[in-house]
């Protein structure tokens, strides 16, 4: 009985949560798709902020805390943002800290609504599987250390099934090198999270 009391209050938070998300960043998202790129970025980027800290707060009743040692112009900077990926949480703490437009595979395009905000906000699709995509992707990536935005990826290229990192030799590594034949910062985040999510309340412990 408690279990399925658990798991219904988690789905009325989910609903919370999908009706906020249709609400308010979808409708920003599509006022925001006919300007250009950097005017589309800059609109969009706070209203993904805010979401990622909500859904942190509501959803895994988590608090953050940001303590940013970096300078005021170095703050201004974004460059190469890298991380582990363990869980969907990854995507919430870093878009509630780091709010860099992704590199993302294509098929996400492709998840109603979802696609529309994630491209609106900067987001570069990939087809992994095509060569042609792979290095469209890369020029832009490129374009994007170079400006303001900066960009952010997953080297190990999906999420993780482990709580172990992959091997060098396994990871897609060829932004970090761009970055540094760009001298550009690379920021590594490292992320501990596949084992403090409760599988029956979904809160983070």
């Amino acid at each position: 009985m408690l279990y399925m009391f658990k798991k219904l209050i988690f789905i009325l938070r989910v609903i919370v949560i999908v009706v906020v998300f249709l609400l308010l960043l979808t409708p920003i998202s599509l006022v925001g798709l006919p300007l250009p790129k950097n005017r589309r970025m800059t609109l969009v980027r706070p209203f993904w902020q805010f979401f990622n800290y909500f859904c942190l707060k509501f959803l895994f009743f988590v608090k953050v805390y940001h303590l940013d040692r970096r300078s005021e112009s170095e703050k201004g900077y974004c460059g190469l943002f890298i991380s582990n990926h363990q869980t969907i949480t990854d995507i919430f703490l870093i878009g509630a800290n780091h709010p860099v437009p992704a590199l993302m595979k294509r098929e996400i395009l492709f998840i109603p609504f979802f696609g529309i905000t994630a491209f609106s906000a900067g987001g570069i699709p990939v087809n992994r599987k095509n060569p042609t995509s792979r290095k469209k992707a890369l020029e832009e990536c490129k374009n994007r250390l170079r400006g303001q935005f900066g960009i952010q990826t997953y080297p190990e290229g999906t999420r993780s099934k482990t709580d172990r990192p992959k091997e060098f030799s396994e990871i897609h590594a060829g932004l970090i090198f761009e970055a540094y034949d760009l001298g550009v910062q690379v920021t590594p985040i490292s992320l501990n999270t596949l084992e403090t999510v409760d599988p029956d309340t979904h809160l983070m412990k």
